[in-house]
Order: C-alpha cells, then structure tokens, then sequence
C-alpha cells in the first residue's frame, strides 16, 4: 500500500512576504515569497522563528547604524553607573543637607537620566540593514520597544519629583501634598526599575 505525504498547511494570509533569500532553519527550505506568518511547507516549522529578529546578523547593517549603536549604548553604561553611585547620595542627601543639597543632586540625577532616556531610544529604535528585507522592521518588537522607551522615561520625572517635594518640605514629608510627590517619585523610580524587563527583551 502506497503512503501519500501529505504537506502541512501554508498560512498564506499572515504576516509579511518575504522578498529576499532566507531559508528555513530547520529545513533549509527557501522561503522567498512565503509569508512570515504561515509555516514551511517542507517540515512544517513556523516560518517566522527562521525570519526572526534573533535571526539576523549585525554585519548586515550599515556601518554608520554599527557606530550609533556603539556610541548610545556605552551612553547607556556611563549614566547607569554613574546613576548607581549617585542615587544612594541622593538618598543621603534627603536626610542630611535638606532642601538645597537634595535640589542640586536631584538635577545632576535628571540631567544623567535624560541622557540614559536618549541612549535607550537609539538603542531600541528600529534596526537598518544593507538589505531589502519583506520584514516591517518599524513594526517589528514594537511592543517591548516602547515599553521600554515609555517605562524608562520615568527617571528623570523621578527626579524632577524628588527636586520638587525636596525644595517644598525639606526634612520627612509631612503634608498631604509633599506624601503625594515623594509618592509619585517613588512610583517614577519602580517603573524605571521594571523597565529595564522590556529593554533586555529587545535588546
């Protein structure tokens, strides 16, 4: 008795046509002209895992992309370390030289943190390649891009927040208005913290 393979179903309708050579990882099928969405239709494997964003090698961009990266992402490593040593004197600052220690400090931070922002809206934009490519790389990981760029813009708000509760009630808050602005700076502060997830998500 003769067995008839069957092939697996293509998804025709999803995602975007792939206009230039990739081939199936699993397979090696080439996938010109399939969609992103549909799977191979020799082994069967999902075509996107094979067109991914992981897929792609960074000796494929331009040369001029390579050293923008470059550049905002040593950006980001110099005001992440030089927040990490600054903010605990921040703290020390709240308790020790009031209002116009913490003020100061407090702008150092926000200037530090607008560059961290700036780093991490290079690092996360789209990424270019030397190539045509089927693939919407503007729509590509959009979600983590801006959350990410959205989350980690609340640093220096933080610090905006802080500099203000800070000049109108130096010393412990004690007024309804100074618990709501140290509050606001705290929740700044953790939503910076949560996220650095979507950043090394797309990252």
């Amino acid at each position: 008795m003769n067995h008839v393979r069957t092939l697996p179903t293509v998804d025709v309708h999803g995602g975007e046509v792939i206009i230039d050579e990739r081939t199936c990882r699993k397979c090696g099928y080439a996938l010109k002209g399939l969609r992103t969405g549909g799977q191979c239709p020799e082994c069967g494997s999902a075509i996107k895992r094979s067109v991914s964003r992981k897929g792609e090698s960074l000796v494929e961009a331009p040369r001029d992309y390579l050293e923008q990266l470059r550049f905002a992402a040593n950006a980001m490593a110099g005001c992440v370390l030089a927040l990490a040593m600054m903010v605990p004197m921040l703290v020390w600052q709240v308790g020790a030289q009031g209002a116009a220690g913490v003020a100061t400090m407090a702008g150092v931070l926000f200037v530090l943190s607008c560059g961290w922002v700036w780093s991490v809206w290079v690092v996360t934009a789209p990424r270019r390649l030397t190539r045509a490519t089927g693939i919407n790389l503007t729509r590509e990981w959009s979600g983590s891009r801006w959350s990410a760029r959205g989350m980690l813009a609340c640093a220096p708000v933080a610090m905006v927040l802080t500099a203000v509760a800070a000049i109108a009630t130096p010393g412990a808050p004690t007024t309804g208005f100074a618990k709501l602005v140290w509050g606001l700076a705290l929740a700044c502060g953790l939503g910076t913290f949560f996220g650095l997830a979507p950043l090394a998500m797309h990252v």
